[in-house]
């Protein structure tokens, strides 16, 4: 049994890590899903060249009554993942700054949402509006990460949303 308590957060990458602490790959200019989503590692090694962020492996049974947060928050080999009234698991806004369908930017600083399986939103200010960044992604297997809502070097830019991953074991004699 893996538990994260009431109160509890289990966070990948930290916030305010030092300078020399392991920066994830976000892959955030790559169309396609990371090989790993698809085909994870059989033995839940982890290693610099996969994206993962906050790995779970080999657990039978996840409850969880805290907070779980992370850019790519990848379960493996797990028989069940309880939430709680009290329990979060989260990738919101924790995606990419920019990205493939990044949003754009009007000169006077607002700006458009950002794309991934949909088109991003119109964004308008004082009767000018900007398109939303491209569609990208397979809306029906979304795996890449999310794209922020424009000019990633404003304050009030915003990321997209990560990943969340449950890799199901298949039990031998199963279809």
């Amino acid at each position: 049994m893996f538990s994260v308590g009431p109160g509890s957060v289990l966070r990948g990458p930290l916030e305010n890590a030092s300078a020399d602490a392991v920066t994830p790959k976000l892959n955030c200019e790559f169309q396609g899903c990371p090989i790993e989503l698809l085909q994870p590692p059989e033995d839940c090694n982890v290693n610099s060249s996969l994206s993962f962020t906050l790995q779970i492996c080999q657990v039978d049974d996840i409850l969880v009554e805290g907070l779980i947060v992370g850019s790519v928050v990848h379960f493996h080999r797990a028989r069940t993942i309880s939430v709680l009234s009290s329990g979060t698991i989260s990738t919101s806004g924790m995606g990419c700054r920019g990205g493939v369908g990044q949003g754009k930017v009007l000169s006077n600083g607002p700006g458009s949402g950002g794309g991934h399986g949909g088109k991003g939103g119109v964004g308008c200010y004082n009767g000018s509006c900007i398109e939303g960044g491209i569609s990208y992604g397979d809306a029906d297997l979304p795996c890449e990460l999310g794209s922020g809502s424009g000019n990633d070097s404003l304050a009030g830019a915003s990321s997209g949303g990560g990943i969340l991953d449950k890799v199901e074991e298949k039990v031998a004699g199963s279809a």
